[in-house]
């Protein structure tokens, strides 16, 4: 059975969440230098 659209539009906010906690404090310019967190996401 197919999940429902609810359950992807979840997912999505939740890994919108864990972006802006891990690049809160981070400039575009240290996000641009940053491998490991541009490869995470």
């Amino acid at each position: 059975m197919p999940r429902e659209y609810k359950a992807y539009l979840s997912d999505i906010l939740d890994s919108i969440n864990k972006i802006e906690l891990c690049t809160n404090n981070m400039s575009f310019q240290d996000f641009l230098h940053n491998e490991l967190v541009q490869m995470v996401w």
